[in-house]
């Protein structure tokens, strides 16, 4: 059930720059990365409309998604809130849980409440991160009862051979019904990538 079709996954972006910048990812990837440390990305989420507008038009003219890698806990979520309202014609993929099951990551995925914003299940495919299947059980009935199938992507991020397992692992969490495995498994990709 992967999907099909190229996914690009850009360089990690140290600057908030558009297109027209040289750093800027070359070749239309699908996704642009936004990495910084967290007092970084704390102060850039507190800059006005105006500083982040090239990066946010860029995104929306080109359909691309700005994955912003998020620190653990709550603190930063409602600077990417704002962030989304503000340009709510630009699409946001987040991974929530990327920190294990002890990081407030539950205010995370509450931002894919807003309509331009996407969760991925990568961190929760981290075994090491995720070892009970009660905790991701635990994750998939929050997010199934908050923000629906419909706002989640299976595990954005890794490659297609990894992924062989994705039924079955997403077959085993009780709250996530055959309709809701195939949207998060394939139909939200094909609907949001093409």
């Amino acid at each position: 059930m992967a999907p099909t079709g190229k996914w690009h996954v850009a360089a990690t972006l140290s600057a908030l720059v558009g297109g027209s910048d040289a750093r800027y990812p070359a070749g239309t990837p699908a996704i642009v990365e936004l990495d910084f440390p967290e007092d970084e990305l704390m102060a850039k989420l507190k800059l006005p409309r105006a500083e982040w507008w090239p990066l946010a038009e860029t995104l929306r003219t080109q359909r691309q998604f700005l994955n912003i890698r998020l620190p653990t806990g709550s603190r930063v979520a409602a600077g990417v809130a704002r962030l989304a309202s503000e340009f709510a014609a630009a699409r946001f993929l987040i991974d929530p849980f990327r920190h294990g099951p002890t990081s407030a990551w539950q205010a995370q995925a509450r931002l894919a409440e807003r309509e331009n914003v996407w969760l991925s299940t990568l961190g929760l495919r981290d075994a090491a991160l995720w070892p009970r299947a009660e905790d991701v059980a635990d994750a998939f009935y929050f997010m199934m009862g908050e923000v629906g199938a419909s706002k989640v992507l299976y595990a954005s991020g890794r490659t297609l051979p990894e992924c062989s397992d994705a039924e079955s692992w997403l077959s085993a969490v009780p709250c996530v019904d055959a309709a809701q495995r195939a949207l998060i498994l394939t139909l939200n990709a094909q609907e949001l990538f093409g």
